[in-house]
């Protein structure tokens, strides 16, 4: 029997199987958590909460980079400088939590 292609994860799988490893079924084309195969995939709240901090943690970050290079390129106006920093605190500060939620959240049972 000819082997098939995984429609959700590309997985080459033998022709006789109903189930594919990443959990869709070639019979029902449904996913093991329910969906449907083009639906996006329930969240777990664990999940939810880790994109989420991920999310924060990426945005803090680069509001940080930007705060950094403003207080560089503006360093012979100490204005430009003061907003510069303080972007810099905001993000470094932001960074800091959101990276400890997002490891708090991998442990999340």
């Amino acid at each position: 029997m000819a082997s098939k292609r995984c429609p959700s994860c590309g997985l080459v799988n033998p022709g006789s199987a109903q189930v594919c490893d990443c959990g869709l079924s070639f019979v029902t084309m449904m996913r093991s958590d329910g969906t449907a195969l083009g639906e996006a995939p329930i969240l777990s709240p664990k999940q939810s909460v880790n994109q989420v901090a991920r999310f924060a943690a990426y945005t803090s970050g680069a509001l940080f980079v930007a705060g950094f290079v403003t207080v560089i390129a503006g360093s012979r106006d100490k204005f430009v400088m003061e907003v510069g920093a303080g972007l810099a605190m905001v993000g470094l500060i932001g960074f800091s939590l959101a990276r400890l939620l997002w490891r708090t959240s991998r442990g999340m049972d």
